[in-house]
């Protein structure tokens, strides 16, 4: 890839990341609005575009931390920045971060195994983001009224923590898969259901696994629509 070709795709990257996110601040804008000027008296309804306003800037946030996270690179964190991380709580407060969207689409997030109060020595706002960009990816493109299961273990004889996030949808064509962690990639069937993206997520979540963990990222789709994302990261 030459310098031109960087410098396209990174405007093209920056165009999706502003039209991801200048769409939603508009869309809180306008609701806080109505909501300051009085035009919605209903309490019910206050309540529920209030909620829709911090589901859009909860998406706004971890776009952000996603550009954030692209600008500035990716190395191998040292032990001075790694927390004593409670793996399902971290899962679980990640899941929460997309409750109202996935009600929105009746598609209910679970965690397999929420009772098993394990530890993972890592970054913490890294590891957590990886979960955010998979289930905002699995929310996005999975088919309504189905589920989303995480599943997550410490594979003690294998020394990593294994988490897996299921859900159905589109399947991810096999070219697709090879492709889908690369910056900028988005796959024809995920282009079928949503024009636009940024086209980072995946390729954050591969840089944090990969590169500051030293672990691995990668997925399966199956023709029935079943698609996997496995995390491994090292213990």
């Amino acid at each position: 890839m030459n310098n031109s070709d960087v410098d396209a795709l990174n405007l093209k990257l920056l165009a999706n990341f502003i039209h991801q996110v200048v769409n939603p601040l508009n869309g809180v804008s306008g609701i806080l609005r109505n909501v300051v000027d009085g035009r919605i008296t209903d309490e019910k309804k206050v309540k529920q575009r209030l909620n829709q306003s911090s589901v859009q800037l909860g998406q706004c946030i971890s776009l952000i931390k996603n550009l954030a996270y692209f600008a500035q690179g990716f190395q191998p964190i040292d032990d001075s920045e790694k927390t004593n991380i409670v793996v399902p709580k971290m899962i679980i407060d990640s899941i929460n971060f997309f409750q109202e969207q996935a009600s929105n689409k009746g598609v209910d997030i679970e965690l397999i195994n929420p009772k098993d109060q394990f530890r993972y020595d890592g970054h913490l706002e890294l590891c957590k983001q990886v979960i955010i960009n998979l289930i905002d990816n699995a929310v996005k493109y999975c088919e309504p009224n189905t589920n989303i299961k995480i599943y997550s273990d410490l594979v003690n004889n294998e020394n990593y923590l294994r988490i897996t996030v299921e859900s159905s949808g589109k399947r991810i064509m096999p070219d697709d898969v090879n492709r889908i962690f690369e910056v900028g990639h988005r796959g024809k069937n995920g282009k079928d259901i949503l024009a636009s993206g940024t086209g980072l997520g995946l390729y954050i979540c591969k840089e944090i696994v990969e590169v500051c963990h030293g672990g691995k990222i990668w997925c399966e789709s199956t023709s029935a629509g079943l698609t996997k994302f496995f995390v491994k990261f090292p213990i």
